[in-house]
């Protein structure tokens, strides 16, 4: 078969990508050897290119006619993704959804590695977090896989947001089922490079914040822990759940998910508002849910001054929880609506101040690595 140089086969598994009844055709990549199976379908082949350091999917159809035969035995072992940063779409209900996947330098070893799926902030996109929050170079160091699901939206690139429960745009208006969707995500990523189930976590920044939660309770037996970013938990009548790590990350100061909760802006230029809950209720919830007996310990402040302002941390830990369940609360003042410790892409008139009295990727991972089962 002819093979246009720009382009190269890859390990590659998409459904819907194919023409046809959505069953896949795969090309496994080898050292020596590219081995070709064949699942029949009337369908196309699925090429992927490399584009400014993200290899893209795309699609090359070609008609198959009646040549379809069954590979013997179609082996359920991962495809080994190299190191590098990928982009995959994967059909979900009646959507074509994408993500982002960054695989880490230890994925070379062959052992199966954390995953973390990391939520973008509403009115973000994937790409976003990913250029700017500076999470993939801390991710090598501990050697976990990044996967960035792109919300939903009118545009497929900007403006996205999650379907949290109250909270957010065109996600929640239309009801989009992104748990069912971060659930599909998991299973693409693990049929594309080893993984350990076990240590699958979230994390999420403003409205990615509220997804971190609620896929902690509808996905409690795949989420072993969340890290939620600036955000509350807006699920409609949260049940209880197994005892799950909780790390929440917060300022009073917050202009946008405010901390005593209520409605604020969700993009402050284009007027529209997001409903935010109490932090404290949010923490006090997890703590009751893992029933940690004890009260919490509060550790002494951490204080910066950054152009003549004060920024303070303070970490307060509940310990003595059900399972090992820990829910560890970093309470901030002075600091706005940014990722703690990344200069933030928007201008301080509409984030609020910015801070690195604490750096919110080494406390993040610090914190997995510490409640891992």
């Amino acid at each position: 078969m002819h093979q246009t140089p720009s382009w190269r086969l890859d390990a590659v598994r998409l459904h819907r990508c194919l023409l046809g009844t959505g069953k896949s055709l795969s090309f496994v990549r080898s050292r020596k050897k590219l081995r070709r199976e064949i699942v029949p379908t009337l369908s196309g082949l699925c090429y992927v290119r490399k584009i400014s350091g993200v290899i893209r999917l795309q699609q090359l159809a070609v008609f198959l006619g009646a040549i379809f035969f069954l590979s013997a035995a179609h082996s359920a072992e991962p495809l080994r993704l190299a190191p590098g940063n990928y982009e995959f779409m994967i059909r979900h209900g009646d959507r074509t959804r994408s993500y982002l996947l960054h695989v880490p330098p230890h994925a070379a070893t062959g052992r199966p590695l954390p995953l973390l799926i990391a939520f973008h902030g509403g009115g973000s996109s994937a790409a976003g977090m990913k250029d700017h929050y500076g999470i993939d170079r801390v991710a090598d160091r501990f050697g976990y896989l990044v996967a960035y699901p792109n919300g939903s939206g009118f545009l497929k690139q900007t403006g996205l947001t999650w379907n949290a429960g109250k909270c957010c745009g065109y996600a929640l208006e239309h009801h989009i089922d992104d748990t069912g969707f971060t659930s599909a995500v998991i299973n693409d990523v693990a049929r594309r490079v080893p993984i350990n189930a076990k240590h699958v976590f979230a994390a999420g920044h403003s409205n990615g914040a509220m997804m971190a939660h609620r896929v902690a309770i509808e996905l409690e037996n795949r989420i072993a822990a969340i890290a939620a970013v600036a955000g509350s938990m807006v699920y409609d009548t949260p049940r209880r759940t197994v005892p799950k790590s909780v790390l929440v990350i917060h300022s009073i100061d917050d202009p946008l998910a405010l901390y005593q909760g209520g409605e604020s802006s969700l993009r402050p230029l284009a007027g529209k508002r997001s409903h935010h809950e109490p932090i404290e209720n949010t923490v006090k919830w997890w703590a009751e849910n893992n029933g940690c007996g004890s009260a919490p310990v509060s550790k002494p402040v951490l204080e910066k001054m950054h152009s003549g302002k004060k920024f303070t941390a303070q970490k307060i830990e509940y310990d003595d929880c059900r399972n090992g369940g820990k829910v560890i609360f970093w309470k901030l003042s002075g600091t706005g609506h940014a990722w703690p410790g990344q200069e933030p892409v928007l201008p301080e008139r509409v984030m609020g101040p910015y801070s690195s009295v604490i750096a919110a990727n080494e406390e993040i991972f610090l914190f997995f690595d510490g409640v891992a089962p």
